[in-house]
């Protein structure tokens, strides 16, 4: 396919995902399938270049709307097509955008004689090199509000150049301790997300998986947070691979198996996942219990929970069950089970959130939250954790984890939770970090709550915390 041809495809794609209310990664996976005619090269192009574009809009919009209102470019223009030609002119300019993202490169791969600069030429014409001037002479304003360091402008800048929300960007930026650590952030929320990958310890050890890595010349480092984790560097066709078809791994971020580990499941234990998705909490939860209790695990959504028995089975595990909470009641379901009727010994609530924490994976999590759906997922946050509650049995533990970075959905949920249910206690982290081998340094003792992102480690954004119910 001609570069030029792709690109107007490209663009779109890039309409269809920004008014769809679906997760970006599987409806693109769905155009894909559509689209026989586009080869692996092709969807690697397109793939990588809509993200990068997603992940900077609100920057592109900015340089657009400049460029329209200073007569530069034509306000008739198609939108989408110009996201594209504007990220790809910025490519050429000195800017860190996208930095792990070479379109050159992969444009080569698709037409060997075809460059950027010709693209360009062929969409602007003789204003490509007046658009870069006046692009480079928007950034030097940029540089020179970030010197300067103007609480209003500063926040205003920040939020343009990395496409943040600015009224997002606000309850966040007390977060850090210096201008320097929330733009780290903020660099770090514009970069892909490396693949993490948990060893199922149940069928091998992380030894084997680093020869199979090895054998196969996979770049990779060990996770410095979690153990029995590997992330991988490059792009690689996991499903492809015999040990992950083996269910010698599976594919589950850091701080997603963090969560597990500080619930701290037992062997014998008889635990609920109470939002439990597609699973993979409930399966190293089952793991770290060496397949010995009972987990169940249980949702609202049963095309979610459907994959479960597929993936324990495929992982050797076999004390998962399932529980589709619209159809069967856990009411119900402890009074037909015997071994339920006290309550569980823990609980993992990991409530439905705005997850702003994994905007790496899907930029378009920042552009769809707004100060009305925050409150109502607040609300229904604090309901479910209330629900769930009461489900613990005395002396049992309850954890609380969402995906997001944001206290209305975390700290605040916990403080009007204990509040208002003084038959749990916070229960204290530091003893489950240190006995787990967790690498996260600076724990106080009487921590029972967690934050970590991805300017600690490879995690996403995510938020744990742990309570004990006292009578």
């Amino acid at each position: 396919m001609l570069v030029n041809n792709l690109i107007n495809l490209i663009a779109d794609i890039l309409k269809i995902l920004w008014n769809s209310p679906k997760p970006t990664d599987k409806l693109l996976s769905e155009i894909f399938r559509s689209k026989k005619n586009i080869g692996s090269k092709e969807r690697r192009f397109a793939s990588e270049l809509i993200f990068s574009i997603l992940r900077n809009k609100i920057l592109l919009d900015y340089f657009i709307n400049q460029l329209e209102n200073n007569n530069l470019i034509d306000k008739n223009n198609n939108r989408y097509l110009l996201y594209i030609y504007i990220f790809l002119l910025l490519k050429t300019i000195d800017y860190d955008i996208s930095p792990e993202f070479d379109p050159q490169a992969l444009i080569e791969r698709i037409n060997q004689n075809a460059n950027i600069e010709e693209i360009l030429q062929s969409y602007f014409g003789d204003k490509n090199d007046s658009l870069r001037t006046y692009i480079i002479s928007q950034m030097k304003i940029f540089e020179e509000i970030y010197a300067g360091y103007d609480k209003s402008q500063y926040l205003h800048y920040l939020s343009i150049r990395y496409s943040f929300p600015e009224w997002l960007l606000e309850k966040i930026v007390n977060k850090f301790n210096t201008k320097e650590q929330l733009q780290d952030f903020l660099q770090k929320s514009t970069s892909a997300a490396l693949p993490t990958i948990r060893i199922n310890t149940l069928n091998t050890n992380i030894s084997e998986i680093e020869n199979e890595l090895r054998n196969l010349q996979i770049k990779y480092s060990k996770s410095q947070i979690v153990p029995n984790a590997i992330i991988l560097y490059g792009r690689i066709q996991l499903s492809e691979l015999d040990f992950f078809k083996s269910g010698k791994v599976e594919i589950q971020d850091e701080g997603s198996q963090l969560i597990s580990y500080i619930l701290d499941p037992q062997p014998g234990e008889i635990i609920l996942d109470a939002c439990a998705g597609a699973g993979g909490k409930a399966l190293l939860i089952a793991e770290l219990m060496r397949n010995q209790g009972i987990v169940i695990a249980n949702d609202i959504e049963y095309n979610r929970l459907k994959e479960i028995p597929k993936r324990a089975a495929r992982s050797g595990i076999t004390i998962i069950q399932t529980n589709n909470s619209l159809k069967n009641s856990l009411d119900d379901l402890m009074n037909y089970n015997r071994n339920l009727r006290n309550g569980f010994d823990k609980i993992l609530v990991d409530a439905p959130c705005s997850g702003i924490g994994t905007i790496r994976r899907d930029p378009m999590r920042k552009y769809r939250i707004n100060p009305n759906l925050l409150e109502k997922l607040h609300k229904n946050q604090l309901k479910i954790l209330i629900d769930y509650s009461k489900y613990v049995k005395m002396g049992g533990i309850l954890v609380y984890s969402t995906c997001s970075i944001l206290q209305d959905e975390n700290e605040m949920v916990i403080d009007e939770f204990l509040a208002a249910n003084n038959n749990f206690v916070p229960d204290y982290i530091s003893p489950i970090i240190n006995k787990n081998n967790i690498g996260i340094n600076n724990i106080i003792d009487d921590a029972f709550m967690l934050n970590i992102d991805f300017t600690q480690s490879n995690a996403d954004g995510f938020f744990m915390a742990r309570m004990k119910r006292i009578e």
